[in-house]
């Protein structure tokens, strides 16, 4: 089985080019639950006796150890998995297609507000490099709503600040233009005229935020900060660069802007992920409501 689980993990990055972490991630599930196969049913191939019963007691193993969201996200590997296994003529049939996904309930996005996203990004960095970096990436992420991965993984290259664009390399190695506004802009020129030289250590780095080492800032580095920032600021919400992106969704689409507009922003692959956005902003229309109706605030 190592063979078809190698097989299958090369086509999930060389033909649907899926990222490194999500390619670890399919492979500790699908070698947890290999592991669980051979321990019930001894032989040398065990796919080639799988059935829909082996499935479900499976799916009994892990209910008293994992969350509905984990072992859907297990069942869905598996599939995935059992799919190619067939597409390569390994298997007749899958059958994970007589199994049912479990239910889960997935919470709202919960963005910072409005008063929260300002005070991250009007802060006075001064003349300190790291300071003036840490100022332009939240800057940016709340200015274009782009994942913390995708930050991180800007080059200069990538920029137009002349047109204010940014080209940003998404999910599936999917590329998308997105916009930037006037402050944002100004804040990347200052940061990259006058505050990366500082930082970079190697002339070539094409990176656009660099560490104190000079080398391309890591994601964990980032998400230090907006923790670090967030508690300074006291942000009541604990803050993580994600928050950001859903500040931005939620923010825009507060203001007018169109759902599908949104959804090329910010790179969803299909509208039923934008659409969460819709039940956030329809919260905060009741809130309004009931804070604005003479009577609705009329006592019963």
């Amino acid at each position: 089985m190592n063979t078809e689980l190698r097989r299958f993990l090369d086509h999930l990055a060389c033909e649907r080019r899926l990222s490194e972490h999500t390619v670890s991630a399919y492979r500790a599930d699908l070698e947890h639950f290999l592991f669980w196969l051979k321990s019930k049913i001894a032989i040398d191939d065990p796919l080639l006796v799988l059935n829909h019963y082996h499935l479900r007691e499976y799916l009994a193993f892990c209910h008293d150890r994992y969350k509905n969201v984990s072992i859907a996200r297990r069942l869905s590997a598996l599939r995935s998995f059992l799919k190619f296994m067939v597409r390569l003529g390994h298997i007749k049939a899958s059958p994970a297609d007589l199994i049912e996904n479990p239910k889960i309930t997935k919470p709202l996005p919960k963005p910072v507000s409005v008063e929260e996203a300002f005070s991250l990004c009007d802060l006075a960095p001064g003349a300190d490099p790291i300071a003036v970096r840490n100022q332009a990436m939240c800057e940016l992420l709340y200015a274009s709503g782009m994942r913390v991965s995708e930050l991180v993984g800007l080059d200069l290259a990538h920029l137009d600040l002349k047109q204010g664009l940014a080209r940003v390399l998404g999910k599936g190695q999917k590329e998308r233009i997105v916009p930037m506004h006037q402050l944002c802009i100004a804040l990347l020129k200052r940061w990259i005229s006058l505050f990366r030289p500082h930082l970079v250590k190697n002339i070539d780095n094409p990176a656009l935020f660099v560490g104190e080492r000079g080398e391309r800032i890591h994601v964990r580095v980032v998400r230090s900060i907006l923790s670090r920032l967030g508690h300074e600021l006291d942000i009541a919400k604990s803050l993580h660069p994600h928050r950001l992106r859903h500040a931005y969704a939620t923010h825009m689409l507060e203001s007018g802007a169109d759902l599908r507009a949104i959804q090329e922003l910010l790179g969803h692959a299909t509208i039923s992920t934008t659409e969460r956005y819709t039940e956030v902003d329809l919260s905060s229309l009741m809130r309004q409501y009931d804070q604005a109706h003479p009577h609705a605030k009329k006592k019963g």
